[in-house]
Parts: structure tokens; C-alpha cells; sequence
């Protein structure tokens, strides 16, 4: 499939995400949190490195997300870093890394670099004993927010089956139920694995709002593509990040071709 991009597309984020273990973390049982009571000495390590190696790149706007002596869990973002200029932000945690793209950012190619520069900040920042560490979970998501533009006079509900193509209608005992179909309200989320591959995709619908003032209704769309145990090499995770990119493109390109032309796509160079 070509690689369409749109003037008016509703892209609201895209997070790049990596999580592991780190080696002074017992991993937690499957239903368990893992929580430090105070941060480990691999945290410490790995923010004082990565501070250092980020600065150099002007991210140097750093919030402390958890206050100190609170607890920190697994996985749970710690530390933001961002960049005076750019609207992205890289956050860290125990046994977590995150580069987030907000808007004007519209395109991968865009933000791509963006999420090398911190893929390579992260590896030279991990100390010994996790350098070689696989990462447990690679995923890529992208945040999208239709509002009263491009659900083009449809509700919710509307929009998602008819323009979007996924049914979602009720049971006749509980259709009869409904006093006024318009305020009906769903959440839906779908989670399936890519033939091909040791990737899945998690879908997730439901209603939210623009962050306009004052606030605008809007269908918010995530689609995450997700693939275990990579390895912690640069090259081999932009790989994954650039293959999680195209099932993600191609599957919003294919789901919103109806209000293409609302989204006005962009003439190739």
C-alpha cells in the first residue's frame, strides 16, 4: 500500500515503547505488581546516564512524575524529558522507556528520528548487567481523535459501524431497552494476533473529547501493534517499530477510507 498521509488527519499521539526487567527486579508472577519502595540502584544508574546523554541532545526540561519516597511501580513512568523546541518527550520509569510524538507531529518520517535518538539514548544509559537484556514488550501506538469534521454529522456509534466498518449492534434484549439511540455509548476493545509475525494489535473505540476549550465530543481510535522479547539492538527494534508502523498505516488507511476526503490527503512528492 502506498504511503498516504493527510493534511487533516486526527492523529492526537504516537507512543514508542519499550519495557524489561531489570536485573535487580525479581519479575513479578503473572497477576502481580512489582513495586520498589524506593528507587533501585538501576534506576538511579540509568537516569543519571540518561540525563547525561540526552542533555547534549537539549532535552533538559526533566519532571519527576512519581514525588519522592513514593513507591515506583514496574513499568510506570518516573522521569519526563522534553525538548524546548520539539514537540516530543521521551519518559523513563523502572523497566520502562517511552518517546511520545504530540501534534504539529502528522507522519512517522517525522517523528522517526525522534524515536532513534532515544532507542540509542537507552542503550548506551543501561547499565552492564541489563545491557544485554532483551526487552520483554516492543509496542507502537497511535492515538487518533475524530471530531465534528470528520464524523461528518454521524454519531459515535454510527461513525464506528458505518464509516469505520465495525458492527456494533445490540442484542434485541437489550435494544429494547434503549430509550434514545443517539446516547447510547460504547467502549470497545480488540485485541488479535498478525498472521506472520509474533505481533498482535489492540484496537480500542470509545467516546472522549478534543483537547479544545471548550471541550469537543470525539471518537478516540487507538491501534497498538505489540511483540515480545526483542532484542536490545538498535537496528533490530527501529526495525520493529518500522514493520509495527506499516500494519498500523495501512490498517487506519483501509478502516477511514470513506472520509478520505475530508482528511485531504497530500499530493506525493
Amino acid at each position: 500500500m502506498a504511503d498516504e498521509s493527510f493534511e487533516n488527519a486526527p492523529l492526537l499521539e504516537i507512543v514508542a515503547e519499550l519495557r524489561w526487567i531489570p536485573s535487580d527486579i525479581i519479575a513479578p508472577k503473572a497477576g502481580e505488581l512489582a513495586i520498589a519502595t524506593s528507587p533501585p540502584p538501576s534506576l538511579d544508574k540509568l537516569f543519571n546516564m540518561f540525563v547525561g546523554e540526552v542533555y547534549q541532545s537539549e532535552y533538559r526540561q526533566i519532571e519527576r512524575l512519581v514525588p519522592a519516597g513514593f513507591p515506583i511501580l514496574l513499568h510506570q513512568p518516573a522521569f519526563r524529558f522534553r525538548h524546548p523546541q520539539h514537540a516530543a518527550l521521551f519518559q523513563l520509569g523502572l523497566g520502562l522507556f517511552s518517546a511520545n510524538g504530540l501534534q504539529p507531529y502528522r507522519s512517522w518520517g517525522q517523528f522517526r528520528p525522534i524515536v532513534k535518538l532515544g532507542v540509542d539514548t537507552l542503550l548506551k544509559a543501561r547499565i552492564p548487567a541489563d545491557q544485554a537484556r532483551p526487552f520483554t514488550l516492543h509496542s507502537l501506538r497511535y492515538i487518533d481523535a475524530f471530531g465534528p469534521d470528520l464524523l461528518n454529522g454521524q454519531t459515535i456509534p454510527q461513525f464506528i459501524s458505518d464509516t469505520l466498518g465495525l458492527s456494533l449492534d445490540l442484542p434485541d434484549s437489550v435494544a429494547g431497552l434503549v430509550d434514545d439511540p443517539a446516547k447510547v455509548k460504547s467502549h470497545v476493545q480488540i485485541t488479535l494476533p498478525i498472521k506472520g509475525s509474533n505481533k498482535s494489535m489492540a484496537l480500542s473505540f470509545g467516546e472522549g473529547a478534543l483537547p479544545t476549550a471548550p471541550a469537543t465530543a470525539a471518537l478516540l481510535m487507538e491501534i497498538t501493534v505489540t511483540e515480545e522479547a526483542v532484542a536490545a539492538d538498535s537496528a533490530r527494534l527501529m526495525d520493529a517499530f518500522d514493520s509495527s508502523r506499516t500494519v498500523i498505516h495501512d490498517t487506519f488507511v483501509q478502516m477511514t477510507r470513506k472520509i478520505h476526503s475530508l482528511m485531504k490527503p497530500r499530493q506525493a512528492p
